[in-house]
């Protein structure tokens, strides 16, 4: 069953430049991404999870239910019109700045509404050294530009592959950075093996 699920995976993992065991494919970014947010489990009760106002509505939708399951502070940030390189930049430092309890923040790569490039590496850069962990949504970045999950400097990363890749419709997949599983809960009640270790798939 590995060797084949490995099979399938090589390709999309290639093309990611991630390994085999640290993708597994969805019905979508949005699964994808459901499956990272709401299964992120390092949240307390009283930490912040930031999310921009320009983000995709059902992304919006499932961090905002951290409120409820995870007892998180949810807050918003208006990005900046017109936007530019360092505004968008600055707009994010304050913001980690104004929450010191932020721990975790939706990131979009490439906005639905209005095509904006978000500067995700060097923000991912800026929360890591706060320890805030990323969550990026791909799902329009992935196949317009030229670019891997690396790239991104994020350790949870929602793809789109039906969209630009070419892959049949309901067909996505989520990234995992090895050695981060264990933040993400099982999927909708499924359990980890005993010797799952770091594989997404297990």
């Amino acid at each position: 069953q590995q060797a084949y699920t490995a099979m399938v995976l090589a390709n999309p993992a290639g093309a990611l430049g991630v390994a085999v065991d640290e993708i597994v494919l969805t019905r979508g970014a949005t699964e994808a991404l459901q499956v990272l947010i709401a299964g992120y489990n390092r949240l307390r009760p009283g930490d912040t999870v930031l999310y921009a106002d320009i983000d995709y509505d059902n992304m919006i939708t499932v961090t905002r239910w951290l409120e409820q399951r995870r007892g998180a502070q949810v807050v918003s940030i208006a990005m900046p019109e017109p936007f530019t390189h360092d505004n968008v930049i600055d707009a994010y430092a304050q913001a980690m700045a104004r929450h010191p309890q932020l721990k975790l923040m939706l990131l979009t790569h490439v906005n639905h509404r209005n095509g904006m490039v978000l500067p995700v590496a060097e923000i991912s850069r800026l929360a890591r050294a706060r320890g805030i962990d990323v969550i990026v949504d791909t799902a329009h970045g992935f196949g317009q530009l030229d670019m891997t999950i690396p790239d991104l400097q994020a350790d949870f990363v929602g793809i789109n592959l039906h969209k630009w890749i070419g892959a049949p419709v309901g067909v996505g997949a989520a990234y995992i950075r090895r050695g981060r599983v264990a933040d993400i809960d099982p999927y909708m009640g499924e359990q980890r093996g005993e010797k799952a270790g770091d594989d997404i798939r297990t």
